[in-house]
């Protein structure tokens, strides 16, 4: 009989439940001021605590893809210059199907690790 490391699975998503808050409240602040560069860095290296997780749990790799595709598109229209941008920046939209992605990241893990967070229900979806 092979050990189980479902105890190892549950920490490592209940970590990664935290990893997404603290990354969503770092985005926020990166979203204010965007040219800041320990923001920008912060931010960043919790996205690489997000990424060290989401790849290590079995279930979450295809939801993580589409995570990381989402931040790019965010990145890449925050930094976009004034002159290469058309009227009316897309910059809402993108922001918004980025935090629906990590908002499904984050349904995805509660309903496949739902001991990783002991209060809350798994979601239905």
């Amino acid at each position: 009989m092979r050990p189980s490391h479902a105890d190892e699975l549950q920490a490592l998503a209940a970590r990664l439940l935290t990893e997404l808050d603290d990354y969503e409240t770092r985005l926020n602040a990166l979203l204010g001021q965007p040219q800041d560069e320990v923001l920008y860095a912060r931010n960043a290296a919790q996205f690489d605590c997000i990424r060290a997780c989401a790849t290590t749990l079995p279930g979450l790799q295809v939801c993580w893809v589409e995570v990381l595709i989402s931040r790019f598109e965010l990145l890449d229209e925050l930094w976009r210059k004034p002159e290469q941008s058309a009227p009316g920046t897309k910059l809402p939209a993108v922001r918004t199907k980025h935090g629906e992605t990590l908002g499904t990241l984050r349904r995805l893990c509660l309903r496949r690790y739902p001991d990783a967070c002991p209060g809350a229900a798994a979601p239905d979806r």
